[in-house]
């Protein structure tokens, strides 16, 4: 076998083994020259594991950074320093504008390291990738300055070994024909997890031959959020034409039932090579080796204590054979929590900072709030002053710091010294109050938690703000489910933060059960495996948008087990998944992806998928949309004429149009994007550029607000709205957190940021 070569290696089918016996076949049965072979490995980890294999070769292998690193090294004749992660945020903050504000339990640099990530590895235009998020201002006009920055120190960063390799090799020609010769045959570990940016310098050192010998598996691509696709194997052909097509079939890892249970599920998938996956001939055939455990919804915890503890009571079962895995983090508290407290040694990748999150840190004041009962503490009753977003003034926390502790009547009291408006959410924020510290009196943990999730809208406020994102990581409703499912494992309100802290203060046992996401553990094996969670709306996840990924996370999550895999589901929320592993599912046709194949549009435009969301959000409509139109702009007093005849004068505008004044004395309402005529010129009609009436009052007003805010942040105005943006808004005057999130330039982090003061802002405009 020469020339490129796809090898496509289901979970357990011995993929490394393959990469390996192919170097001692290059290096020793066909004696190739060993300065022309290299191996890349997806990470350290498994570089040495390879390179232990073949030690009687002594193979040229390096990881897909070290590999970059070595191109930079040759291009500038020595190899960049590498910047820690503390130094780039350094760098970050120094290169944004003003300062950023460090409020507690947040991190403002974080998105920015995520979102530079995205432009380098994804090749997607910063400038869309700013547009994408809510977080990362500036991010387009910083990060031609962050790599100058890195330029000038002689430094790089991560992502940069591979993003700076590939511009490298793109500007010199020489350079890149002779490294070109010593990269004639190149052999590339677990291509799934390849980025656009990986592939693009796998393929500038294979050239001109594009001798590469990739082996991975599409059924296992389960980090598009970083960027991988399943065309890079799909279509590896287009990528490295004329290469041989090699497909293990064998699971040698997995029982019969998983190995059986994995391939139906998969066959629910569309966008995937079509393979032939058996068991191993030596594969656990033992009958219930795979299960699906149904529990109440309340049970979830104690269900997973029962498995583990029952699989160690068997003879030979060690903690470090078993492993309890979730589909995200924090969803991981309940069994972390219920197998410490059964005395279960445990690994777990879980810290108290889980309990800092957004979400969680809310429910934990609630918590204590409803426990104080008449003696609330100011602090906590800031904390969930957002949550939900009440619109109260921005001068109320600081009259709640006038007392050292306060009562639901005493907070209901401060509405007799306020406006009318401000007034109703007084009493609201009262109302909220009581019923939490009612729930206690009457209740337990769980109750307090469902009166705050349902009755107060904390689960719906925190749903706002998982209106993005879905990628490994916990949502913030994640958070207050994996809170509630603790809750019956300390039923007193009072005392269950305490216990639920000291949890955190023991120490981990490398030797004990492993608690991990699935999304860490890809590679790794256990005798017996848990697969936690799997509930609608978790697996798959509610934010993702690609369920033929999350379903590759569960083939990923239950394909770790060697002898048995239990799977864990409420009966009451059962995930659509279930039916696909047991094939009782109906299938659906192909959704049409139109012309072009996967890799082409991957090689033309990298993370072309979330060039797609970004368009999306820029095409709306959104309410208040007020972005460059061509077309007729909206403006008092214009005469307009509409289809069918009738025409009239623009007397009113809102968000979502405009209300004509007829000529008979009646109105109609034009939305915009509808074509109108004006002046013999035919157009779709655009929203307005100047504002009049209360749009015009409520511009003003937020305009100061803007000044006011940004001078206390630090940062330029446009950073925490733009002009369009703010015109937009005093556009439609949304008038709770969901009509202003609906608002161009208002996403989770500006809503969770700005909201409160923003509808307290227009809630003043009538009264002015």
């Amino acid at each position: 076998m020469s020339g490129p070569a796809r090898v496509i290696a289901p979970a357990g089918s011995g993929k490394t083994r393959v990469l390996t016996e192919r170097l001692r076949h290059l290096l020793g049965d066909r004696a190739w020259e060993r300065e022309t072979v290299l191996a890349v490995a997806y990470n350290k980890e498994a570089q040495l594991e390879m390179e232990r294999r073949t030690a009687a070769f002594r193979p040229r292998a390096r990881t897909l950074n070290s590999l970059g690193l070595w191109v930079l090294g040759e291009y500038h004749g020595r190899p960049p320093a590498l910047l820690e992660e503390r130094e780039c945020r350094r760098l970050v903050e120094s290169l944004l504008p003003g300062r950023r504000q460090h409020r507690a339990n947040t991190d403002p640099i974080g998105p920015y390291l995520e979102a530079l990530g995205t432009v380098r590895l994804g090749l997607v235009d910063p400038a869309v990738v700013e547009e994408m998020r809510d977080d990362v201002d500036g991010l387009a006009d910083m990060f031609d300055p962050y790599r100058d920055q890195l330029a000038q120190r002689g430094a790089v960063d991560f992502d940069d070994q591979v993003y700076g390799a590939v511009e490298s090799l793109l500007a010199d020609g020489d350079l890149r024909r002779r490294l070109q010769q010593r990269c004639r045959h190149l052999l590339v570990d677990e291509f799934q997890d390849l980025t656009p940016a990986h592939v693009l310098l796998i393929r500038l050192l294979a050239l001109p031959g594009l001798d590469v010998f990739g082996v991975g598996d599409d059924d296992q691509v389960i980090y598009g959020h970083v960027s991988a696709d399943p065309a890079f194997l799909i279509d590896y052909d287009q990528l490295f034409p004329s290469a041989g097509h090699h497909p293990l079939t064998v699971n040698y890892r997995c029982p019969v039932e998983v190995v059986d249970g994995a391939r139906t599920l998969l066959g629910y998938n569309h966008r995937r090579v079509a393979k032939e996956i058996n068991a191993g001939p030596e594969a656990d055939s033992t009958p219930g080796a795979f299960k699906v455990v149904d529990h109440g919804p309340d049970d979830a915890a104690q269900a997973t204590v029962e498995v583990v503890k029952g699989w160690l009571a068997e003879s030979g079962v060690e903690p470090s054979s078993v492993a309890v895995l979730a589909r995200v983090n924090s969803l991981l508290l309940a069994p972390h929590v219920a197998l410490a407290e059964a005395g279960v040694r445990l690994a777990s990748v879980l810290t108290p900072d889980v309990l800092e999150r957004t979400g969680m840190r809310a429910a934990l004041a609630y918590l204590r709030i409803a426990a104080a009962g008449d003696s609330m503490d100011p602090r906590d009753i800031v904390e969930i002053l957002r949550r939900p977003t009440r619109g109260l003034p921005q001068w109320f926390p600081d009259r709640l710091a006038r007392r050292s502790s306060w009562s639901a009547d005493q907070i209901a009291a401060i509405a007799d010294q306020v406006p009318d408006k401000e007034s109703a959410k007084v009493l609201r924020l009262a109302g909220d109050l009581r019923a939490v510290v009612q729930a206690a009196r009457r209740g337990t943990t769980r109750k307090v938690l469902e009166v705050v999730r349902d009755d107060v809208g904390l689960g719906s406020a925190m749903t706002l703000l998982d209106r993005t994102g879905g990628g490994q990581g916990s949502s913030h409703l994640d958070d207050l489910e994996g809170l509630l499912a603790v809750a019956d494992l300390h039923p007193d309100p009072a005392g269950f933060e305490p216990w639920l802290r000291n949890v955190f203060t023991r120490e981990a046992d490398p030797g004990g059960v492993t608690l991990s996401t699935i999304h860490r553990v890809k590679g790794r094996e256990w005798d017996r495996v848990v697969i936690y969670g799997v509930v609608d709306g978790v697996v798959p996840h509610r934010l993702s948008d690609d369920a033929e990924e999350e379903r590759r996370v569960l083939h990923v999550g239950v394909t770790r087990g060697r002898h048995r895999v239990t799977v864990l589901t409420d009966r009451s929320r059962r995930s659509p998944f279930l039916a696909e592993l047991a094939g009782t599912a109906p299938r659906r046709p192909p959704r049409s992806t139109g012309s072009g194949s996967s890799a082409s549009k991957a090689g033309r435009s990298a993370g072309s998928g979330r060039e797609q969301t970004a368009q999306a959000k820029r095409s709306g409509p959104r309410a208040g949309a007020t972005g460059a139109v061509e077309g007729i702009v909206a403006s008092e007093g214009h005469e307009v004429k509409v289809l069918g005849g009738y025409a009239g004068v623009i007397a009113d505008a809102d968000g979502r149009g405009v209300r004509l004044r007829l000529d008979n004395g009646g109105t109609l309402n034009v939305r915009y994007g509808e074509r109108v005529e004006q002046r013999g010129r035919t157009a779709p009609l655009a929203p307005p550029t100047e504002l009049w009436g209360a749009a015009a009052s409520a511009e003003d007003v937020l305009r100061r607000w803007r000044s006011g805010r940004a001078k206390a942040d630090g940062v330029p105005a446009y950073v925490v709205l733009s002009d369009a943006h703010l015109r937009g808004i005093a556009l439609t005057r949304p008038t709770d957190a969901a009509e202003l999130l609906a608002c161009d330039g208002i996403g989770p982090t500006k809503l969770d940021r700005y909201g409160d003061d923003i509808l307290a802002e227009l809630d003043t405009v009538d009264s002015e």
